[in-house]
């Protein structure tokens, strides 16, 4: 089924709903759009935790080069996605 075609099905089945379960499937579709979005908002906890421990040093006036920042946190953070410079 395309999108078009799922739009079509779900308008038709709403379309026949009774008013009172219109009100409830409203606010069931409602509250899982907007949970839907607020999950595409968060951050994974593991790079909430690096931005934590960074923010941390920064404080304590801990910093390091950009190069090391990098290679400390390949290694801690082996599967995130980094950008920039080639370290290692």
């Amino acid at each position: 089924m395309n999108a078009a075609e799922i739009k079509l099905e779900l308008f038709r089945i709403i379309d026949n709903l009774e008013s009172s379960k219109l009100e409830n499937v409203y606010s069931k579709i409602i509250g899982m759009l907007q949970s839907e979005q607020r999950n595409e908002d968060e951050l994974p906890k593991d790079l909430l935790e690096a931005l934590d421990a960074a923010l941390e040093e920064g404080d304590n006036n801990e910093t390091v080069s950009y190069n090391d920042a990098v290679k400390q946190t390949k290694e801690k953070y082996p599967h995130l996605p980094l950008k920039g410079r080639n370290v290692m």
